[in-house]
């Protein structure tokens, strides 16, 4: 492989990038896909490089300032071979092509140590301000690196700054078999990210592998050290003489562990110490590089961490992803019973819209979307889980992970919510909403919440009774003439909760202020309105439901609280086979209200008297 060396002549700036075959890279100080920050007589957007696998071409930008040097003199294109340099400024950059392969032909270690954390907790910076003025650098550099590249190439930058005997230095990673954390010699999958030399010297890299698998099994730092007429290796640059190699892992992240690997030659004066000399030399550099490391692995995994709940949230709620913080996902999606109150959603016109525009399914697919990003956006913001997708449909619910006391108004509100949003959008010509219409229904009670399917298929969602009872709910709209309906659980749950809210402590009445205070105002009003709209018995179930209906406050309803108390009265009637009396009332309720049409329809059919044997249950023809 081929990488290009950027290296300032007269301070630490410096980068190995490896080049792509094929592909033009914009290179300058700033604003480039490599940039060489340290160097100011580089313009922003200075030079294109594009490497064919044989040569690198060079090429002047016309927002180039200053000018590219080659073999002595300026030039605006150069074409450069393996081993030769240009000059922009006061930077040298040097084409050079190496292998990079972690081998086994590495002979034996004189000396193999491992170093516990303990070991090097003990062990005091003789040069301390230096190195820790380097290394508190890393966080900010971890932020403003955009890639894994950048992150490295600065990593080593530090390790070098810190390490002055390094000669090489990499970050490997080391993969084990699938769903293990350990890296071993039959599933071991080693691969250097990054790499890179002190000095621009040509030659392959070749880690130790033994050394790269001792240390990540172990997840210690572990030193080697070779010696005497060992054969040469380009890794160590060994000239018959000590020279030595530590790897040192970080925590592993995800089923690989990332590795820093250092090495380095000797001074002539200290090729004859003893290993254990050359070990001692050696501690301050390796705690040095488990500082690194440290630092390095807690900053990865938390934006680890930050990437994978980055790409969860378009699959789970925020809720759930809080819930994660705290324990782990085979604990938290494991299937258990808990309160909860379940939401379904559907979208009418659909199928009559399948057919209109059978010719143009992408703009039909684009339509269905958009109406199921409404409501998953009302259900996300009321902290309620997107359970599934049924077509058209759309289900959420509220208590998993955890317990939320107020899952039922947080369900109702959501229902409100999408409904206002779609009449809305419905009514708009312009919106790709318009001609849509949504019933929707809640149901609460026992379920089983969690990862729910089969060994092939897996998803997280809800199951039970009530689930099935959400989902009956929200298909009677069709028969009943309404647009959200609760069944009586939810309704007594809300109607508790609001009546609680209304009789707050320390109210004051307007006509008996205290001394000194002002009177208090009224209570804020309902958030919700709740009519009852008797017993039901689906087509299907052996028992009836207690059927309710979620209003908003009036005007946002047309229907005012006096017509509301009007429609009860005409259902008691009904349920008690009064249905003249029934009739009457419910005829005083304003005409734009469906629901009552189903009650005056059966009244009419029985020419207003209720049938033998009455016992107040409307039985649905029909799903």
């Amino acid at each position: 492989m081929a990488d290009l060396i950027a290296q300032a002549d007269d301070g630490p700036g410096r980068w190995r990038r490896p080049l792509q075959r094929g592909q033009a890279v914009l290179m300058g100080r700033q604003q480039c896909q490599w940039s060489v920050p340290w160097d100011t007589q580089i313009s922003r957007r200075h030079a294109e490089l594009y490497w064919n696998g044989e040569s690198l071409r060079v090429t002047r930008l016309p927002s180039a300032t200053n000018p590219i040097f080659f073999r002595g003199s300026a030039v605006e294109q150069c074409e450069l071979t393996p081993g030769q340099h240009f000059v922009i400024g006061r930077t040298t950059f040097t084409l050079t092509q190496s292998q990079v392969d972690a081998t086994l032909q590495m002979p034996d270690p004189t000396r193999e140590q491992l170093f516990s954390r303990q070991r090097l907790g003990e062990i005091r910076f003789r040069d301390a301000e230096r190195r820790l003025a380097i290394v508190t650098e890393l966080p900010a550099m971890i932020q403003d690196a955009a890639t894994d590249q950048e992150l490295f190439i600065r990593v080593l930058n530090v390790l070098f700054g810190g390490i002055v005997q390094a000669a090489s230095a990499a970050v490997v990673t080391v993969a084990g078999p699938a769903g293990s954390t350990k890296a071993t010699a039959e599933g071991l999958d080693i691969k250097v990210l990054h790499w890179d030399r002190r000095l621009n010297q040509e030659g392959d890299f070749l880690p130790s592998q033994r050394l790269l698998r001792s240390a990540a099994n172990k997840q210690q730092t572990v030193l080697h050290i070779w010696e005497g007429d060992s054969p040469a290796t380009e890794m160590t640059l060994l000239r018959a003489a000590q020279d030595w190699a530590f790897a040192c892992p970080l925590p592993p992240v995800g089923n690989q562990t990332l590795v820093l690997y250092i090495s380095g030659t000797l001074p002539m004066q200290q090729q004859a110490d003893a290993p254990d000399t050359i070990a001692s030399n050696l501690q301050e550099d390796i705690k040095y590089a488990e500082l690194v490391a440290n630092i390095l692995g807690s900053l990865l995994s938390l934006r680890h961490l930050q990437n994978r709940q980055a790409s969860l949230r378009s699959f789970f709620s925020p809720v759930v992803l809080d819930a994660l913080q705290d324990t782990t996902p085979e604990e938290l999606f494991r299937p258990r019973e808990c309160e909860v109150s379940i939401l379904f959603c559907d979208l009418r016109g659909f199928s009559a819209a399948s057919q209109r525009m059978a010719h143009d399914l992408l703009q039909l697919l684009q339509r269905v979307s958009e109406a199921l990003g409404v409501t998953t956006r009302h259900i996300l913001k009321q902290r309620g889980v997107v359970g599934d997708f049924h077509g058209d449909a759309t289900m959420g619910f509220w208590g998993w992970p955890l317990p939320q006391a107020d899952r039922v108004r947080r369900a109702c509100q959501t229902a409100i919510d999408i409904h206002r949003q779609f009449r809305d959008m419905s009514a708009d010509p312009l919106s790709p909403l318009h001609g849509f219409q949504l019933g929707l229904g809640i149901a609460s009670g026992i379920a089983v919440a969690g990862q729910i399917g089969t060994q092939d298929q897996v998803k997280v969602t809800a199951f039970g009774p009530v689930v099935n009872l959400a989902a009956r709910l929200e298909t009677m709209n069709r028969q009943l003439g309404t647009s959200i309906l609760i069944d009586g659980a939810t309704a007594r749950s809300l109607e508790l909760e609001q009546h609680e809210l209304q009789q707050a402590p320390e109210q004051i009445e307007p006509d008996q202020p205290q001394l000194g205070q002002e009177p208090q105002p009224d209570p804020p009003p309902q958030p919700f309105r709740i009519r009852h709209l008797g017993k039901v018995l689906p087509v299907g179930l052996l028992e009836p439901v207690e059927v309710c209906e979620v209003l908003p406050p009036y005007p946002a309803s047309p229907l005012t609280d006096q017509d509301l108390e009007t429609f009860a009265a005409g259902l008691s009637h009904f349920q008690n086979g009064q249905w003249e009396a029934a009739y009457e009332s419910l005829h005083r309720v304003p005409a734009a209200d469906r629901a009552k049409d189903m009650l005056t329809m059966l009244i009419t059919q029985h020419n207003r008297q209720a049938p033998p044997h009455w016992d107040g249950i409307i039985r649905l023809p029909q799903k």
